[in-house]
């Protein structure tokens, strides 16, 4: 179907991922009053949220290979993390490196017989369950480990894995969550995928029992707070779970007619462009865009009428 863009402030922003947390959207690096305990800016801080306990001990050490991009997103789930585990390590790169590269981290991820995991599907990925049979000592007791997790856009995650010869060799566990994401406005690449620390939390829970539970029940918390103070600075339509059954049609419709009321009966002073969807970009649901026509000095009435005709046509 052809669509209708009025090239004006009158149509709303799909904020989507770039949540406002100071004025200006997540992306944007901005110098501004910074809480240092949370590691969030000011006017957004949650240390008041932060979880009693916190940060919490686990014998499995989480390892986050952050994109450098995804470090400058103000909405992100890092700083959370933070806040929260004593047992975190992170490395901000675009790859693993490589044993020959950094052997002194290697040696400290394998230190007391801890092994390295990567959290992530893919060829013989395995549930917890099977992950803990498989890294039994000789007593039988599970060994400690080291939880891989990739934090950044899906096609950045893939690059990064890409990259490195050792993740791609070292064994893989894969969650099955019962439950979509609590990211609400942030969608998902894909149903029945979480958020890195919603990640974290199910799997130290399945990992570790007791103090598993006690992080994923502060993680989430936590995590439900920072969500909630976000989509206090956003519009109403951008509280509609995009990652809920029908989510993301909902968050579709309430673009175009949050669009349609802004230019409703409204006589179009300078440029609209009719546009129609192309092929899909990526696992995401994006796709791409083309302008059919670009119309000057007509009016919003009109420019429906063109639009109904090119779509019959097609």
């Amino acid at each position: 179907a052809a669509l209708l863009l009025y090239m004006s402030s009158l149509i709303p922003t799909d904020v989507g991922d770039e949540v406002s947390s100071g004025g200006s959207g997540c992306g944007t690096a901005l110098a501004r009053p910074w809480c240092g305990r949370c590691h969030r800016a000011k006017r957004v801080c949650l240390c008041s949220e932060i979880p009693e306990g916190a940060p919490f001990k686990t014998e499995t050490e989480i390892v986050i290979l952050v994109h450098p991009k995804e470090v400058k997103r103000g909405c992100g789930t890092l700083p959370l993390l933070r806040t929260c585990l004593h047992d975190l390590r992170v490395i901000e790169g675009e790859k693993f490196p490589e044993p020959e590269e950094d052997p002194t981290l290697h040696a400290e991820l394998t230190a007391g017989g801890r092994r390295c995991v990567l959290v992530c599907p893919g060829e013989g990925a395995v549930l917890p369950q099977e992950l803990q049979a498989t890294t039994a000592d000789a007593k039988g007791d599970p060994r400690p480990m080291a939880l891989i997790f990739i934090d950044g856009r899906w096609s950045q995650a893939t690059g990064m894995i890409r990259r490195s010869l050792w993740l791609q060799a070292i064994p893989r566990v894969v969650i099955c969550s019962p439950e979509h994401s609590g990211y609400i406005f942030r969608q998902q690449p894909q149903e029945g995928c979480l958020s890195t620390l919603e990640a974290v939390g199910e799997l130290l829970e399945a990992l570790e029992p007791e103090a598993g539970r006690v992080a994923k029940q502060g993680l989430n918390a936590y995590f439900a707070a920072m969500v909630s103070k976000q989509l206090s600075f956003l519009p109403e339509r951008c509280a509609i779970d995009k990652n809920a059954p029908g989510g993301r049609e909902a968050v579709r419709k309430a673009v175009v007619d949050a669009t349609a009321q802004a230019v409703k009966n409204r006589e179009i002073g300078r440029l609209i462009c009719v546009c129609r969807w192309g092929q899909r970009l990526d696992a995401s649901g994006r796709h791409q865009m083309y302008v059919e026509r670009v119309l000057e000095r007509t009016t919003m009435p009109e420019a429906e009428e063109l639009c109904s005709e090119l779509s019959k046509s097609r």
